[in-house]
């Protein structure tokens, strides 16, 4: 799976003891673009913009063209996870 933001490979997140791969698909790349992002891209691209839209009362995943659809790999669609 290759990043929607830079178009580089996102990388597995593994744990450590094992070497088994427990996370594949990215991160949610919204407010930029509907798809998924790497791990630079989350951190230098998207969090700064969703903390941007905070800060001056926007949603923060709101952005240009984007879809109002939920990630489908956020907590929210996690079996049993907290609200």
């Amino acid at each position: 799976m290759n990043c929607s933001i830079c178009h580089g490979p996102i990388n597995e997140h593994k744990n450590e003891a094992t070497g088994e791969a427990y996370w594949t698909t990215g991160h949610n790349a919204q407010p930029i673009n509907d798809g998924r992002c790497c791990d630079t891209c989350n951190e230098t691209v998207v969090l700064p913009r969703r903390i941007n839209n905070a800060m001056n009362g926007r949603d923060p995943y709101e952005g240009e063209g984007l879809s109002k659809r939920k990630d489908p790999y956020s907590r929210d669609h996690v079996i049993g996870a907290e609200k």
